[in-house]
Formats: C-alpha cells, structure tokens, sequence
C-alpha cells in the first residue's frame, strides 16, 4: 500500500503541472477548487495502543477531464492516547503537508462516488509521535467516499479512509507503526468550472509579493557530500538529487517553488567511541517540497540569488543508517543564473544541506550535514 500512496505523491508533485489547461492523459482541467478536510482515525482492531489521529486539511485540487484530481494540501495534524510495551505518551500535535490523487468513479442520484489517496509528511512541534520516536512521519491515506453538490460552486464530502503513520524505521520502538481508519468530512468550493478555467498567469497580482513576471520549469542536479570533519570521519556519504521545479517569479523579486524529485545515496556511518563496524547507508530515495528564492541583483546578462527550501524524504531503506525512512530535508544557498537565449537559462552555485528525522540527539537520528555544488537548466514558461 505505501507504494501507492508514493506513486500518488509522485504524480501529484509534478502535476501542478494541474496549472495548465490541458495535461497530457489527464486531459483538460475542467474545474479548481479549494477542499477543507476533517479526518478522524481510530486505531485498527486488534491493535493495544490506544491511539486517535485527527487531522485539518486545506487542498488545492485540479479536475480533469479523464475523471482524475490530482492535489496538493497542508494542514494541521494531532494525536492522543498511549503506546503500550513500552508505555509512551502518544499526545502531539503539529503540521502536515502533501499531495494527493482522486478518481470520480461514477455518479449517481445526484452523489459522486470516489476513490482517493494522498501522501503526507506530519511534523509535531513540540514532541516526537510517538514520546522517543521522530518528528517527520509518513501519513498515508486510501479510501473512499462521495461528493453531494449543494450548488454551483458548493458541494460536501463524506466518506471513509484508511491510514497508515510510519518513520519507516522497521520493527524499532522508534517507529509509531500506526495503522487506523475513520470517517472524513469536507466542504469544497469550486473556483472555475469548463471554460471559466483560469490559472496563475503571467500578470496575476499576489498579496506582498506583487505580479508574477515569470512561469518557469526547472531541472536542477546537486552533488552532496560531507560538510565537516565529522561527518567527514562518521558520515562518510555522497548524494546525488534531481529536482524537477515549478516556479514562480515575482515582481518584488522573491520567487515561490514547488519541488519533486529523486536521492541517490551511497556510503556508510559510524558513531564516535563506538566498535561496530561502519553500516552501510546507500538508500533511493523521493523527495518533496518548496523552496523560497531571492534575486537581489537582476541584470540583463545575468541574475544573483538567495534560496532555501524545505523537503521531506521518502528513503527505500533507513537514512543514515540506524535513523528512519522519512527525514526532513533542509537546503539553503547561493547562485547565478544566466540566461542563454529568451526562454532557456542555466545556473550553478552551492547549497548546504541538513537531513533529519527530527528526534533529537539520539541514536535513532544519526543526521547527516553536507554540502555541494548544483548545476541547473530552466524553461520560462510564460
């Protein structure tokens, strides 16, 4: 089931994509609308812990003409209850942030029937979930349910789910290992429908950040490795990312970004004063987010900029070894971008980067600091 809930994210993150009329298999965009989500999950029969999740979601979705809706959604999350075995308070409460996949089944008496699934990263602001876990878990989610339109531009939803809350550390108390299911509760408001469909171009105007100048996408490749000396002796591991980003810029010269892409990683870890071998941390892994930039200086020949981001990473084994399979990614540096002809530029600079579960200073978030250059083509869109 994570499979799915990973291929949903994936399709979802570079669907915005959804911004355009037409996307190929999906078809035209028929309607957008705003989604406001009310989840509640009980804890699976047969399971000890006594658990509830809840979550508050805003989506922003896309309708196309193929039936499906893909969308990208942030919220609040909490939790209650106990873990047993042993005891750990499970209280918690904090944000999440994803993407998610619709398909209208069918309608019928005026109802239509769908299926859904998403993708999310929970992070709780103050306490691990559960007490000694990680801060950054997967909240993945499958079900089904139906939308009852109210009018033209109104419809409620309700229906049930299933969801999973994982770290991925595998068989570890660290894990929360949460499976649940509940019913849901949404209002939906439609912004366009058919041909009244209208999308951020070049021209609309955005509170405090003025017009959008440009539309762009963007393939960015960055090489990371050891930032110190002690990830240089104990976090002996190289990376490579490729983000796919779309982005948009601003007259007041900040630029917004959605990002989706891949981790290769390889090498080992190691902690100090300590006579087990070094463990391997090769690792694949997905990557999601958005990245904030700052141009300074913009000139006709070339433009500096400012950037940083934030990505959650979905790893195929526990990275760094001995942590989990969903970390927080943080990224932030410096670059030029030159332009090579109207709608083709290219850019280089340096990032730092941070990988965390977010757990503490604990074994179980072994961390990882690196740095390294990037290399990037982009495509204006506008």
């Amino acid at each position: 089931m994570r499979l799915v809930f990973f291929t949903a994210a994936f399709a979802a993150a570079l669907s915005p994509c959804a911004l355009a009329d037409s996307v190929p298999l999906l078809g035209d965009v028929e309607r957008e609308a705003w989604t406001f989500d009310l989840q509640e999950l009980s804890a699976s029969g047969g399971d000890e812990n006594d658990v509830r999740v809840f979550s508050l979601d805003a989506n922003r979705s896309w309708r196309f003409s193929s039936g499906l809706e893909p969308s990208l959604g942030i919220g609040l999350f909490g939790s209650q209850g106990s873990y047993v075995g042993p005891e750990r308070d499970a209280d918690s409460y904090g944000f999440s942030a994803g993407f998610g996949l619709r398909y209208y089944a069918f309608e019928l008496g005026g109802a239509e029937f769908f299926l859904d699934a998403s993708a999310h990263t929970t992070y709780p602001v103050v306490t691990q979930f559960p007490e000694g876990g990680s801060k950054a878990n997967f909240y993945g989610r499958a079900g089904l349910g139906l939308q009852y339109r109210l009018s033209e531009d109104w419809a409620v939803e309700t229906g049930w789910r299933w969801g999973v809350v994982t770290n991925g550390a595998e068989d570890s108390a660290h894990d929360p290992d949460y499976d649940g299911s509940g019913a849901f509760l949404a209002l939906r408001r439609d912004l366009s429908v058919g041909e009244e469909h209208s999308s951020g171009e070049s021209g609309d105007r955005v509170w405090l950040l003025g017009t959008i100048d440009e539309e762009a996408w963007t393939l960015d490749t960055q090489y990371l490795m050891p930032a110190d000396d002690f990830d240089d002796d104990f976090r002996q591991i190289d990376a490579i990312v490729v983000d796919a980003v779309r982005s948009w810029r601003f007259s007041s010269g900040f630029e917004a970004q959605l990002k989706a892409g891949v981790m290769f990683a390889q090498g080992e870890t190691s902690e100090p004063l300590s006579f087990e071998p070094p463990r391997n941390s090769d690792a694949t892994a997905l990557v999601t987010g958005a990245g904030l930039r700052f141009y300074p200086l913009a000139l006709d020949n070339f433009s500096l900029f400012l950037e940083g981001s934030v990505q959650m990473l979905w790893a195929s084994d526990p990275f760094p070894a001995g942590g989990a399979r969903v970390d927080g990614l943080a990224r932030a540096g410096a670059g030029i971008q030159v332009p090579v002809s109207e709608d083709w530029a290219v850019e280089a600079g340096w990032r730092i980067d941070h990988v965390s579960n977010g757990g503490g200073i604990v074994a179980h978030n072994p961390g990882w600091d690196s740095d390294g250059p990037f290399l990037a083509l982009r495509r204006s869109i506008d």
